[in-house]
């Protein structure tokens, strides 16, 4: 049962991390994290953190679950609850409505990465940011990792993350923040 699971919260059914409302419950009972989470070490610290995803909306909520609360940013193509409603405001009247979601989720993606460059890099300037891409994930689920679409998509992903190190927002980004890039891969395919 992937990104399923037992928990006491959802006695009568599985506890599904791709849920809003089960990570809602396991947060009324406190038993979401028994763990500082970074948003809580980073404003401890004195710094930011901000969410930028494309994600379903509880593992958009597990890349900061303590954002609300901080009042940190957090943008999700799911819109409210998952985005806190400033940064969703800001977004949706810099540039319009979120696309429908699709397979590839291309529309989607690309918005969320102008999001985050035009939008949360110059109002909220985060030390540190988590920025997820659905994709190639969500296509190679539908259409193989080897299918056209996949690969179209990973091209898309490419692209979209290459807009991100070329932009202004990164480039100007205060050198004391040393502008470190972290890229992890969900489940990529890698030429073997």
């Amino acid at each position: 049962m992937a990104n399923q699971f037992i928990h006491a919260v959802r006695p009568d059914d599985l506890f599904r991390t791709s849920e809003w409302d089960d990570s809602e419950l396991a947060v009324r009972a406190g038993q979401l994290l028994d763990c500082q989470t970074m948003g809580e070490r980073m404003a401890a610290a004195g710094r930011t953190m901000a969410v930028v995803s494309t994600a379903t909306k509880g593992a958009s909520r597990m890349m900061n679950s303590s954002a609300h609360t901080l009042g940190q940013p957090v943008f999700s193509v799911h819109g409210q609850p998952v985005s806190t409603p400033d940064v969703h405001e800001a977004v949706a009247a810099q540039l319009g409505e979120i696309p429908p979601a699709g397979a590839p989720n291309s529309a989607r993606v690309t918005y969320a990465t102008t999001a985050l460059m035009e939008v949360i890099y110059p109002r909220h300037k985060p030390d540190f940011c988590v920025f997820w891409m659905n994709e190639p994930d969500t296509s190679s689920h539908k259409f193989g990792v080897l299918g056209t679409e996949t690969e179209a998509a990973q091209r898309m992903a490419d692209e979209n993350f290459g807009r991100i190190l070329a932009s202004v927002a990164f480039r100007q980004w205060p050198r004391e923040h040393c502008r470190h890039v972290r890229s992890w891969p969900d489940h990529r395919p890698c030429p073997t």
